[in-house]
């Protein structure tokens, strides 16, 4: 897994095509890090998926939802800081661009520590998009079958 940003493109597109509704894909001006999981398996497709990284999922959200990471300089007190499943959407590589961390121990310490977890997080991705695929749907997710939809006229 690789540390990725979202070009503000794709985000653009999605909110001009109806791919974007629900105003759930979390939009970051300055290039939110994501988590780009590879192969992903959706109707019977393995696709790429985008997982976000969110520093202030509420603490009452389920644990099922988020991978917990370290709490960064933007996590409010009673809040986590996670890998967000339920805002996973897919994405085409036209759309991702490299996140540079190199020289940031926070966030070295940041991957290796989703490098260390990198089965139970993709596990737990495939489970969210199975659930998801079944109609088990969360009201604050991205809408996966619209964007699929946008993304496929653009291969």
């Amino acid at each position: 897994m690789q540390l990725v940003k979202v070009t503000s493109e794709f985000f653009e597109s999605c909110e001009k095509h109806g791919a974007n509704e629900n105003r759930q894909l979390l939009v970051s001006e300055a290039g939110r890090p994501c988590v780009l999981v590879l192969s992903l398996k959706y109707q019977g497709k393995k696709r790429k998926f985008i997982v976000p990284i969110k520093s202030n999922i509420k603490a009452s959200e389920d644990r099922k939802n988020y991978f917990p990471l370290p709490p960064n300089n933007r996590t409010k007190p009673g809040f986590h800081h996670g890998i967000f499943y339920i805002k996973l959407f897919p994405i085409i590589d036209k759309y991702i661009n490299p996140y540079y961390y190199d020289k940031n121990e926070f966030l070295l310490g940041v991957k290796k520590h989703i490098d260390d977890n990198e089965k139970e997080i993709i596990t737990a991705c495939q489970n969210y998009l199975d659930n998801y695929e079944k109609g088990n749907r969360n009201l604050y997710t991205p809408d996966i079958d619209k964007i699929i939809e946008l993304l496929d006229k653009e291969i």
